[in-house]
This record gives structure tokens, sequence and C-alpha cells, in this order.
């Protein structure tokens, strides 16, 4: 049997590896189309900087998940919650870019309307396999909700932490640099449950984002490259969110409880 190390390590060189090569040839991609972000104004990029960075991310993510995906031990190593988890970051990813492909000078992209729904959609698919039913508190104690508020309180989270992470994408690295500081803390985390409850989804998710993320960076730490636009930061929000509920109802350490909440207060409180 495979062992988890080997898992994990393939699930990160892998999202690594690909996002490295993924994103310049996004990059060159973007400028040959014009999906760029024009320089000029309150602007601190004096030349043209693709927007579509996301493209890289979410390669290298995918990629190292189904990379280790198949050296998981089966069938108790992949979670429900892990595969939706999944699921919905396609969803969000495939929005934002969307809304990238759409934006241009004078025009805006996909309308709240559209988007809004969409991430509500993704939400819901990790909320209901992996619902917050309770909130331990810091001094003992805890804040148990009704089932029928225990998916709301859910989808408000994701969808909450989904759009804080792309609000705060307004700087070069910050919310890639935060992002990767948040998988790397998730992923410890999921590690260190992995052995005791034998899942080893949630890990799995953290490290492959990680990845996507170390090959973005490289080309997004100022003076930046390449922004990752709305479908790397709607994908990596969600992510982020969403491996810290799914990692949280299954019987985890209190570190794992609380951590995933300290480690977005960043984005939460923006």
């Amino acid at each position: 049997m495979t062992s988890a190390w080997t898992t994990y390590a393939t699930a990160l060189a892998v999202s690594t590896t690909v996002s490295l090569l993924a994103v310049p040839a996004a990059c060159r991609l973007a400028l040959r189309a014009g999906l760029v972000d024009p320089a000029g104004g309150r602007k601190a990029h004096r030349v043209e900087v693709p927007r579509v960075g996301g493209v890289g991310i979410a390669l290298g993510f995918v990629s190292g998940v189904l990379g280790a995906r198949w050296l998981l031990p089966h069938p108790i190593g992949w979670s429900v919650g892990a595969r939706n988890v999944l699921i919905g970051a396609l969803i969000c990813f495939a929005v934002g870019l969307a809304d990238d492909l759409l934006h241009k000078p004078g025009r805006e992209g996909l309308p709240a309307l559209v988007k809004l729904p969409a991430q509500l959609l993704a939400a819901a698919l990790v909320a209901y396999v992996a619902p917050i039913r309770m909130i331990n508190l810091p001094h003992g104690g805890m804040i148990e909700f009704h089932w029928g508020l225990q998916y709301a309180v859910t989808v408000l989270f994701i969808v909450t932490i989904t759009n804080s992470m792309n609000f705060i994408d307004g700087m070069d690295g910050l919310a890639g640099g935060v992002g990767l500081i948040a998988a790397a803390c998730l992923a410890v985390c999921g590690i260190d449950r992995a052995g005791a409850f034998r899942t080893q989804g949630e890990a799995v998710l953290a490290l492959a984002l990680m990845g996507g993320l170390i090959g973005f960076l490289r080309l997004n730490f100022p003076p930046a490259k390449v922004f990752m636009g709305d479908g790397g930061a709607l994908m990596l929000g969600f992510v982020l969110a969403a491996t810290a509920v799914s990692g949280l109802m299954k019987g985890a350490a209190i570190l794992a409880l609380v951590a995933p909440f300290i480690i977005l207060a960043l984005p939460f409180v923006d």
C-alpha cells in the first residue's frame, strides 16, 4: 500500500511542477488575446499585466489532487467532503474565469446575480456533507446550531471567505501569499488528523493548492508579471474555506477545529 507521505509528496510535487509550467504559458496566451490589466490611473503597475494566472493555479491544483488521488488507499483515503470541495472549486474557477474573459475596458464581466448563485451552489455541495454543527468556545462550552441553521452558517462562511479572498487581491503577492500560508497551516492540520481518522483527502487538497500557488507566486511578487484574476481568487478562497469546513466535521483535534478560523481571520475581517 502506498504510504501517506508518498501521496502527500506527489500532490505537492505534481501541482508545483504543473503550475510552474502553466502560469507562464497562460501569460503568453493572455498577452496575445489582450486579456490584460491595463496600466495607468491609480494602478501601481506601469505595463499591461496578464490577469489569468488563476488558470495556472487551477491546473496545478487539479493535477496535484488527481495525481495523488490514484495513490490514496481505497476506499478510506478519500472522503465525500474532499470530493465535493474539488467539484465546488471547479465551479468557482469557471465562474471567475468567465468574468475575467468577459471583462474589457469599459465593460464589466459577469454580473453578481450570476456569480453569487454559482458560489452558493458550490458552497452547498460542501455544506450538504459537512455542515458546521457547533463552534467550540475558547474557555469551554460550545454553541450548537439547529439542523437547519447548520447549512446556512456553513454556506455563509464559505461564500464570505471566497469573496473576501477576491477582495484582498489588490496588491502584488498579497492574496497568493496569504493563501499559501493558510494552505500550509491547513495541510499540517490535515496531515496530523489523517493518521487517526484515516482520510488524507483534506491534506491532499491543501498541499495541491500550495503547489499551485508556488508556481503562481514566482511571477506575482512585486513587480508582478501576472495577476490571478477572479478565477484564481474565487477558487483560492473557496478551497481554503471549504477544506477547513470539511476537516472540522471529522472529530479532529482542537487545533484543527480552531486553526482554520484563525488562519482565515485576515480576509474574513477585510
